[in-house]
Parts: C-alpha cells; structure tokens; sequence
C-alpha cells in the first residue's frame, strides 16, 4: 500500500457549517414547568411562615410550663408577624401587577395573629382562672397546643422507634457475642484433632500396599494372613490406612480378600491371601516412560 506523510503545508479544506433548526418545546410543556416552579416557590413561602409560627407556639408552651420568657416571647411573636405581613405585601403588588387593583385581598396567606394583642404577664396570671386560653395576651392559643401536641406525639413516636432501635442493636450484638463464643469453643475443641493430623506422615497407598505384601513370601500362594494380626498394636489412624491399602491390593489382583466366619454379621474376620507380587503401578510408569523415550528418539 502506498502511504505518505502529510505535509506541513497541506491545507484541509474547509466546509461551510450549516445552522440547523432550532428545536422548541411545546408551550404546554413550558407552561407546565413554569407553574410548578411557582407552586413550589409558593409552598416554600408557606413553609417558612409555618416554621416561625410553629417556633412561636413552642416558645408559648414552653411560658405555659415554665411561666417565664415572656420579652422572648414578644420578640418572636414580633418576627412573625413581620414575616408574614412581608408575604402579604408581596402578594398584594402582585395583585395589583396583575389585576390592577390595589384592594386585592390575599388567599393563600391569612394572618391569624393581626389582631392579637400582647398583654401583661401578671395580669394574664390573675385572669387566667377565667380565661384559661388567653396566655399572655394571645388568642387561640388552643389550636397551637393541638399543633404542639402533634409534634409532640410524633416525637415521642420518634423516641420510641429510637429505644427500639437501640434495644434490637443490644439483642444483635449479644447473639453475636454468642456466636463468637460458640466458635471460639469450636476452635478449641478441633485445634487438637488438626494438630494431631498434621503431626502424622503423609499417606501414601502404594507405601502401605508395599508393606502388606512384604508380609508374604515369594509366589506363597496359599498362606492367609488374618488383619487382626497385621494391624496388630496399630493406632486406629493406621488401621484405616492399612485397611485401605488392601481394598486398593484386592483391585489390582495383588491380594484375595477372605472372610474365616461365614455369618453375615461376623466382626474381625478379615483375611488376605497373596495373588501376586507385582506393582503393577510401577510397571504402568516403566510402560510409560519408555513410551515418551521412544517418542523423542
């Protein structure tokens, strides 16, 4: 393939961009998307005006209790109405933007407070037998304490979903505990075992097969060895190996396994005959590196 660099002075040639049409959303969509932004402007208004009237009727709980706080009191109550009256002057230039009409009477805000008076703690004290809702000064006090006892359940509520939450982490972390006990205990009682087990030899079959055998003469066919004799004074960790190893003898033909007493439930009656000497393994790897010799010649 033919192939040459490029030069420096290759100029690309330029092509003319195309302005492509401008995609607008439908107005309905627009529409939409501009009411809920109001909506949610509004609502935020809303909330910020419930947070200090719901500031204001905690602080009048509180003086119920307490009896006392009464220049904080007016201080917050004076914060809210400002507030709110801010709220209501700016939904008022907006009716009159609107509508033209400077009249325009606000909806979405009703100042519940405008006309409330604040009077002397002392003489709310001595009238208080007679009006037991007028707490310094204040009308409508008992919709704020329905308010304040709304929030109060709810933190009780709250309090309560803590205790249990607390109380369900104590009853976790003590079966934990628990667990970690009994594991531990397990840990201690099969250490033992696996250290005894890695403390004895490897085991290998050919090995031991090699040893049962060495208990037999040359091409005795007729001597029968008992187990029991060939097992004799062995740990029974080496009495599952040897077992083993005259299960793999009898599959290779190297030994017969007989039985001295004829009952189906007989215990300790194994025997072994001998068949043949040889390992057959071992010829199987003579047979098999004289084939790989044979192959690299």
């Amino acid at each position: 393939v033919d192939w040459e660099p490029i030069s420096f002075n290759f100029v690309f040639p330029q092509r003319k961009l195309k302005v492509r049409k401008a995609f607008k959303l439908p107005q309905q969509l627009i529409e939409e998307v501009m009411e809920k932004r109001k909506k949610r402007k509004r609502d935020n208004q809303l909330a910020d005006t419930s947070s200090d009237v719901l500031v204001l009727s905690n602080l009048l709980y509180q003086n119920e209790i307490l009896g006392d706080a009464c220049d904080g009191i007016k201080f917050k109550y004076n914060m809210a109405k400002k507030s709110r009256n801010c709220i209501m002057m700016k939904n008022r230039l907006k009716g009159i933007e609107l509508n033209g009409d400077i009249n325009h009477e606000e909806d979405e805000v009703e100042d519940d407070y405008a006309e409330a008076i604040y009077s002397d703690p002392e003489s709310d004290r001595e009238t208080s037998s007679t009006v037991p809702l007028q707490l310094n000064g204040l009308t409508d006090i008992a919709e704020d304490r329905d308010r304040i006892d709304t929030a109060t359940s709810y933190l009780a509520t709250a309090v309560q979903v803590i205790a249990e939450y607390h109380a369900l982490k104590k009853q976790i972390s003590s079966r934990s505990t628990e667990l970690t006990k009994r594991v531990s205990e397990w840990h201690e009682s099969i250490m033992p075992a696996l250290e005894a087990a890695e403390s004895r030899s490897i085991f290998n079959v050919h090995e031991y097969g090699t040893k049962i055998l060495d208990n037999f003469s040359d091409n005795d066919n007729k001597t029968v060895l008992k187990f029991d004799n060939l097992v004799k004074n062995q740990p029974k960790e080496e009495i599952c190996r040897y077992l083993l190893s005259s299960l793999m003898l009898a599959n290779t033909y190297n030994v017969d396994i007989l039985k001295s007493d004829n009952r189906e439930l007989a215990n300790d009656c194994l025997q072994l005959r001998l068949l043949s000497k040889v390992r057959h393994h071992e010829v199987l790897n003579e047979n098999i590196g004289a084939t790989a010799a044979d192959s690299h010649c």
